[in-house]
Parts: structure tokens; C-alpha cells; sequence
């Protein structure tokens, strides 16, 4: 059933997240556009972001999700790992620069199991699921944010090893 499906979907992104953060310093970044409903906050003014944020770091490493509720519309929470020193300043500047009118809230994880969860917690609601265009993703990572990581199959094929 499709209920189904997304707890699946929500289980594997949480342990994806929760890999990633694994033995590493994190930073959660929050950024809500006034832009109400944007659906390009991840592929117009992140990927900027992303690129000159990698240009300083580049070994850093993120996890996206986009979030949409009724009175803010979209906006997108990140997860970033490989910074050795960050500098919050630094990337408070390079986000107004695409987006002026973008507000930023950037913390350091300290639990990064409950961050998993309320990172993922919309994954399973089939009311904001069925809003969002067809074949969208609200979840993305770099390629290196979990290493090992394996395809939906060998994810699916190591859940049923775990439960023998």
C-alpha cells in the first residue's frame, strides 16, 4: 500500500541521515524564502550555495529536505558535515546573496537521532506527499554524505537479514 511504502521511505532516509551524521561534527541549517510556495529553493539558490560552500570545503558534505506547511510555504532544512572550521558568517552571507530575503537558522547537532526523525517526520504524510509534483523528491545528498550506502535493493535485502 502506499502508506507502506512511505514508512519505508522514512526508515531508510532516517538511517541514511543518521549514517551520515554518524562520528561527525554537524551543522543544521534552516532556510525559509518569502517567496511563499518556491519549489526551486533546492535547485536555484542551494545548488549556489552548495557550490561556493564546497569551493571553501571540499570535503563538506550535506543532506537535504524540503518542508512545506501552510503559513511558511516551502523551505529547506540541511544537514552539512566536513567543515573543519565553520564559519557561520560565511555561509549567512552566501545565502542572502542568492536570496536576499531568505531567513537562516544554523545550529550544531547534538542529538542526531531525534534530528533524524523530525527531519522525516513529513515523509509519511500522505496530505503534504500528494502535494507536491509528480515524480518530486523532496530528500537529496551528496554522493559522499554516506558512505557504503547501498540501492534501494541492498537496503531492502539487509532489512530482511536483520529481521531473522
Amino acid at each position: 500500500t502506499r502508506a507502506a511504502r512511505r514508512k519505508r521511505c522514512r526508515r531508510r532516509e532516517m538511517a541514511r541521515v543518521r549514517a551520515g551524521m554518524e562520528n561527525s561534527d554537524c551543522r543544521f541549517i534552516t532556510v525559509t524564502t518569502n517567496r511563499g510556495h518556491h519549489l526551486d529553493i533546492r535547485g536555484g539558490m542551494w545548488h549556489n550555495v552548495l557550490t561556493r560552500m564546497r569551493k571553501r570545503w571540499p570535503q563538506m558534505e550535506a543532506w537535504t529536505v524540503l518542508e512545506w506547511k501552510v503559513n511558511v510555504g516551502v523551505h529547506m532544512h540541511t544537514v552539512v558535515k566536513g567543515i573543519t572550521v565553520f564559519d557561520e558568517e560565511f555561509v549567512r552571507r552566501v545565502i542572502s546573496l542568492s536570496d536576499p530575503s531568505a531567513n537562516v537558522c544554523i545550529k550544531r547537532v547534538s542529538d542526531p537521532v531525534r534530528l533524524a526523525a523530525y527531519l522525516t517526520k513529513q515523509l509519511t504524510d500522505d496530505r503534504v506527499m500528494s502535494g507536491w509534483p509528480r515524480y518530486f523528491r523532496p530528500v537529496s545528498c551528496t554522493r559522499g554524505w554516506a558512505p557504503g550506502w547501498g540501492s534501494n535493493r541492498q537496503w531492502l535485502a539487509l532489512r530482511t537479514l536483520e529481521r531473522l
